[in-house]
């Protein structure tokens, strides 16, 4: 019996170790972000309202759609929808545990961080830890022209935008006046059959 007993201990214990095939994998990596205005847009072009988001949004833009800024690297965490929500989840945590809950979303335009983090579990959603985040980026000369010009590039698209809707206002003002004049007239022509009615009725009631 007393064999019995510890060989049901041994195999109760040897049960509750996990396997080397259910070890969690981690990674550990750096990710380089940069951004601009275009970032501060979700998907659909509506502004977004709180800075964590923007970090999770530039990875969609990099990762998925492969639109760059100047010193934006592309990571092997964020390639999947949950994967970045996790980390847009991670960096608000992170941020609310160092004082940084409340930095307003242009804060961030123009600006680069380097955000170290930890990804363990399935990479099509890690659960992720932001070890550190650190602002700014040694930039070379050529980079520094490169980012000009890409600003320039920036501000033209948005002038051309913004030219395009006072376009697009101005022919709904002169639409909006010319069915002002329209209803004018309909008015004035309403008002005159009913004056002509009037005077034919006074007319025929005369003896």
């Amino acid at each position: 019996m007393k064999q019995i007993a510890i060989a049901i201990a041994l195999t109760s214990g040897l049960a509750a170790i996990p396997s080397i095939g259910t070890a969690q994998s981690c990674i550990r990596t750096e990710v380089a972000q940069e951004f601009s205005y275009a970032d501060t847009l979700n998907s659909s072009g509506s502004p977004l309202t709180e800075a964590h988001a923007v970090f999770q949004q530039d990875r969609f833009y990099v990762n998925q759609q492969d639109r760059l800024d100047p010193n934006d690297k592309t990571d092997p965490v964020m390639v999947t929808r949950d994967a970045r929500a996790n980390y847009g989840e991670a960096i608000r945590s992170y941020m609310n545990s160092n004082a940084m809950a409340n930095m307003p979303v242009q804060a961030l335009i123009g600006g680069q961080y380097v955000v170290e983090l930890e990804a363990c579990g399935p990479r099509d959603a890690p659960s992720i830890e932001i070890i550190s985040m650190r602002a700014g980026g040694g930039l070379d000369e050529g980079s520094r022209d490169f980012e000009l010009e890409h600003r320039e590039a920036e501000l033209a698209e948005w002038e051309r935008r913004l030219n395009q809707r006072e376009a697009d206002l101005n022919a709904w003002e002169r639409q909006l006046g010319e069915w002002d004049r329209r209803i004018a007239d309909m008015r004035n022509t309403l008002e005159r059959r009913e004056q002509d009615l009037d005077q034919a009725a006074q007319g025929s009631a005369r003896p």
